[in-house]
């Protein structure tokens, strides 16, 4: 009985360990042909604050915000036939902006930088 209760034990701390591992690995980039997403770990120099009204019709856009997930924000990718909702602390690159169509609230503030 002991033996089992031990083997268990090491069993829950080796899935814990395994499951951590696998989903710190997963989570670095998502990406389409138009669209890039990837975790926010350093602030990006030159970038503008501003709203996401900013960065609608541009191409190569990097923008990222702080606010709350609201199933109002987010990017739709034609081409693709997929939406991605707006999450805080994840940077999203648009290639292309007319494969993409962003829909937002009036007030979502974001960070962002044009790149030519």
């Amino acid at each position: 009985m002991f033996k089992q209760f031990i083997v268990t034990v090491i069993f829950i701390f080796i899935s814990y360990f395994v499951t951590k591992k696998i989903y710190k690995g997963s989570n670095k980039f998502y990406f389409t042909e138009s669209i890039i997403k990837y975790p926010l770990t350093c602030k990006i120099k030159k970038i503008i604050p501003g709203t996401i009204i900013n960065v609608q019709n541009e191409n190569n856009v990097v923008f990222y915000t702080k606010e709350k997930i609201n199933h109002n924000n987010y990017i739709y990718n034609t081409e693709t036939d997929y939406y991605y909702l707006i999450e805080p602390n994840y940077y999203y690159y648009i290639a292309n902006s007319n494969k993409s169509i962003i829909n937002f609230k009036d007030n979502f503030n974001i960070f962002f930088l044009k790149i030519k």
